[in-house]
């Protein structure tokens, strides 16, 4: 990645409360110091303009506790805004998936499950290493959602999308 801020630019221009995930401007001379930085990127994740270059949040968070970029990073509770260090972790793209939101589209209001018109049931199934895995169709849409968490937790692991 190029033209990338440098650590030390970094902390000249902002401070980081990595308890709360909060930016503040320090004194850069433009009258924002001590203001929250950071703006909604209309992705659900929070960014910040720094000499006319725009970061995520949550990147620009990991490079300010462990000086080095990450590749891909992971909001562990799915919230893109809650930049606490304690909830970003580094994954592989694979992983990163593992914790995606519900489609908005979704009938069932859960990933992984659908209704099959043609035959009146509910469906289960999940991918898994680039293969959809099929778990069954059930009468009731409890037991096809009962099915899918049990293959997450099986097959994610601490990766999988933690539900209320």
């Amino acid at each position: 990645m190029k033209n990338l801020i440098t650590i030390k630019e970094l902390k000249k221009i902002l401070t980081y409360d990595s308890e709360s995930g909060v930016f503040l401007w320090n004194k850069t001379g433009t009258g924002r110091s001590g203001m929250i930085a950071g703006t909604s990127s209309g992705g659900g994740y929070q960014q910040i303009t720094i000499n006319r270059k725009k970061y995520l949040s949550h990147r620009l968070a990991w490079f300010f506790i462990n000086n080095e970029w990450p590749t891909v990073i992971d909001h562990i509770d799915g919230d893109g805004m809650n930049n606490k260090i304690c909830n970003l972790r580094i994954v592989t793209h694979s992983q990163n998936t593992m914790n995606r939101k519900v489609n908005e589209n979704s009938k069932s209001g859960v990933n992984g499950v659908s209704f099959y018109d043609k035959k009146k049931k509910w469906m289960a199934y999940i991918q898994y290493k680039g293969k959809t895995i099929h778990l069954g169709r059930f009468v009731e849409k409890d037991e096809a959602i009962k099915s899918r968490r049990a293959a997450e937790n099986e097959l994610f692991g601490t990766f999988c999308r933690q539900h209320s």
